[in-house]
């Protein structure tokens, strides 16, 4: 991995991280370069602490020193964090130029449900939905969130990248989900297949539009029985659609732009072929996905992972944060 951009944070310089919170995740913007200049912005903060989780963006006041200051958008959203899959963030670049948007799902056990949130740019506040299913379908239950992977689109346009699959009647649709100013709102359904045979709860969806083929397929991840269950899509012939499982381990995290499939096990991260066969794995330690992008080098597309830890500097405790990124084709290489 090569380091892109590394900067440290005293304790007190943001009012949003909470002191010596351990789980804090960092998405480097998608709309600027990996180095810090004045006047841009330089990413996004999720910060889980005491059964929170609290959200928000940071901008570039000054390079010398770094000086920051947060966006006037954030979220604060409470999270049940013995769930096997408690949130889980996406964060892709909206369709018009210079514009982001950072999502973030998160179930509901009590409901059988999940509620979700948004940053984007452009945007004055954050966008909530308190319910997807009550809010965007009706009612019919929401068995997993997620977004189309970063290399597809091209298509749909930016109003329907986001993802939910509902369970009516033993069916799983396939939805797409929009993000307005105001509020998320469904777009269309893309087609319907019989249920997994898995418990479906709280899940992750993952969408892959194939081009060449015209279709679109979709990774649904759950928690079965104490392990991760990943299925695919395999048929596009109604009524006879359905999803076959993928003999791979750990918790679906994406669809690399090569088509091959990004889980966390325990202690890894771990890349398989599209359809199942292991092709490496590497230690995860702290490192946390961030986001795919193909403008690092203007040819190809990169993963981009992000690590951050708490340390001290002349006995003063710093919030350390390193951006590393690998291009994806390479991914299943490191040891």
């Amino acid at each position: 991995m090569t380091l892109r951009h590394s900067f440290a944070l005293r304790r007190d310089a943001l009012d949003g991280i909470e002191p010596y919170a351990r789980d804090i995740r960092y998405y480097p913007s998608l709309t600027s370069t990996l180095e810090a200049a004045a006047g841009s912005p330089l990413g996004y903060f999720v910060i889980e602490h005491e059964g929170w989780l609290n959200a928000f963006g940071v901008q570039v006041d000054g390079v010398s020193p770094l000086q920051l200051s947060e966006s006037e958008a954030s979220l604060g959203l409470r999270i049940q964090t013995g769930s096997a899959d408690a949130y889980r963030v996406v964060h892709s670049r909206r369709e018009a130029a210079g514009q982001e948007k950072l999502a973030i799902f998160r179930a509901r056990p009590v409901d059988g449900d999940f509620s979700a949130g948004a940053l984007a740019t452009g945007f004055v506040d954050g966008v909530r939905a308190d319910s997807l299913s009550d809010e965007l379908f009706g009612g019919d239950p929401v068995v997993a969130a997620g977004s189309y992977a970063a290399a597809w689109p091209p298509l749909p346009p930016d109003t329907g990248r986001l993802a939910a699959l509902t369970l009516v009647n033993n069916i799983v649709g396939i939805e797409r989900v929009g993000l307005g100013p105001a509020a998320f709102g469904p777009v269309s359904n893309i087609w319907q297949a019989d249920v997994p045979p898995a418990e479906l709860a709280y899940g992750r969806v993952v969408l892959r539009h194939i081009d060449v083929l015209g279709v679109t397929l979709a990774y649904a991840g759950f928690a079965d029985a104490n392990r991760y269950r990943t299925f695919v899509s395999s048929d596009f012939d109604v009524p006879d659609a359905e999803y076959r499982e993928l003999p791979i381990s750990g918790r679906l995290e994406t669809v690399l732009a090569g088509g091959e499939i990004l889980t966390r096990t325990r202690d890894s991260w771990a890349v398989w072929s599209a359809s199942g066969e292991p092709r490496g794995s590497f230690a995860a330690g702290r490192l946390q996905f961030a986001h795919e992008r193909n403008d690092i080098d203007g040819t190809e597309w990169h993963a981009l992972f992000t690590l951050t830890y708490w340390g001290r500097v002349d006995d003063q405790d710093y919030l350390f944060v390193r951006v590393y990124s690998v291009a994806s084709a390479e991914l299943h290489r490191i040891k």
